[in-house]
């Protein structure tokens, strides 16, 4: 058992210096961050005196106080640990070991992002035990466990940013295949959400604070267009180069190339599909691998890309 270790900072800056991160280095989590991440995220905070008996409260709110999300850990590299699949005993703030089997080849298989889960640390999943839930709320109850599950999952990712650690939530993944990993049928009790974390890779992260970064988002991150390039763009090309900068995959020099091609070609408002194969061209012109994100919202449908 390790007592987490916890680190402060202003909510301005801890929600500042949030950013979904790829890509991890080799270093393992030290155990004391492993904790502080379970505890944070889904530990017991506290209690509430209610007539003779207190009521324990934990750092996720949830319907009815039932709790219908078991949290899990899968571990690659955390000292102390061995790799392999745990529970976590939210009353004793301990981890039950599930499989001793190895889950980075098992949760890269079942995201088809090797890439991605051959270098996180470790990586968090929550279940939803629904049950809990239905034989109170029916079946708002399930809606309520997804609800809660991104509760649990929005506390760990602010928790790793306070810790100077990086993490990425995960929603897609083969379910059967991540619930034979966690032992569960799938029915009863089933993954529902899960985030990577490990050490971010040295070019990943601006060497400033959490302060500089929000005060930077703040100056002027946020790209103001002209009427022409508004008028040559249109709002949907707009909001979809918005959307990978919120993203963190279209860092702004690549923003303005794209910006700049867009509107060098002729005719009226640029196609969306069009825009998409621009940003293609940028990241190849600069010898880059375009971010999973990007692929995924290029290509709707693997069979149907617009640059095969």
């Amino acid at each position: 058992e390790a007592r987490p270790r916890t680190a402060a900072a202003g909510p301005a800056a801890l929600l500042g210096a949030r950013r979904s991160v790829r890509r991890f280095d080799e270093r393992p989590l030290a155990l004391e961050d492993a904790a502080a991440l379970l505890h944070l995220c889904a530990g017991l905070t506290g209690s509430l005196e209610d007539g003779p008996v207190a009521q324990p409260v934990r750092a996720a709110p949830s319907a009815g106080a039932l709790f219908p999300i078991e949290t899990y850990l899968a571990v690659s590299r955390v000292q102390g640990v061995e790799a392999g699949v745990y529970h976590y005993r939210v009353d004793r703030h301990v981890l039950e070991r599930v499989s001793s089997r190895a889950p980075g080849p098992a949760l890269a298989e079942a995201t088809f992002d090797a890439k991605l889960f051959g270098q996180a640390a470790a990586v968090l999943i929550f279940a939803g035990a629904f049950g809990r839930s239905y034989f109170k709320y029916g079946e708002r109850g399930y809606r309520f466990a997804l609800i809660e599950a991104g509760h649990i999952c929005q506390n760990a990712l602010l928790a790793a940013a306070a810790l100077g650690l990086g993490a990425i939530p995960v929603g897609g993944f083969v379910d059967d295949e991540v619930n034979a990993l966690l032992d569960l049928d799938g029915v009863d009790e089933a993954a529902l959400y899960m985030a990577a974390v490990g050490h971010p890779r040295t070019e990943e992260v601006e060497p400033e604070s959490a302060e500089a970064a929000v005060a930077s988002q703040q100056a002027g991150s946020l790209r103001i267009y002209t009427e022409a390039e508004h008028d040559r763009l249109g709002e949907e090309s707009i909001g979809f180069i918005r959307f990978l900068e919120s993203a963190g995959v279209l860092p702004p020099a690549m923003r303005e190339m794209v910006v700049d091609r867009a509107m060098a070609v002729g005719g009226g408002p640029i196609a969306l599909d069009d825009l998409k194969v621009i940003v293609l061209m940028v990241f190849w012109s600069l010898g880059e691998e375009p971010d999973a994100l990007i692929l995924d919202e290029l290509f709707v449908d693997p069979e149907d890309r617009v640059i095969n």
